[in-house]
């Protein structure tokens, strides 16, 4: 769950279940980008923040949780050269 006002020094969790609906056994790679839709700076239209490796059962679903350090995953370069938080909106994606 996101908090509604994290703090710089928060970690967001964000978590999703993962289905394989074939009838075999195999691996996946899910992913999570983001996008920071109202940075002051010009930013990627996505980045990879983060990714793993994953054997999942036929026909099973398991939790996959990725972990975002606000202050190190999120801080943009200002215009004063300093690595910092913004308010705002980013977009989660995977």
């Amino acid at each position: 769950m996101i908090p509604n006002d994290p703090m710089p020094d928060d970690i967001l969790r964000i978590a999703f279940d993962l289905r394989n609906t074939g009838n075999t056994d195999g691996d996946e790679v899910p992913q999570m980008y983001i996008r920071d839709t109202v940075a002051s700076a010009t930013t990627p239209v996505q980045l990879l923040k983060g990714f793993e490796r994953v054997h999942i059962q036929a026909g099973k679903t398991m939790r996959v949780q990725f972990e975002l350090d606000i202050r190190k995953e999120l801080a943009v370069l200002d215009f004063e050269w300093k690595w910092t938080v913004e308010p705002g909106e980013f977009q989660i994606g995977k």
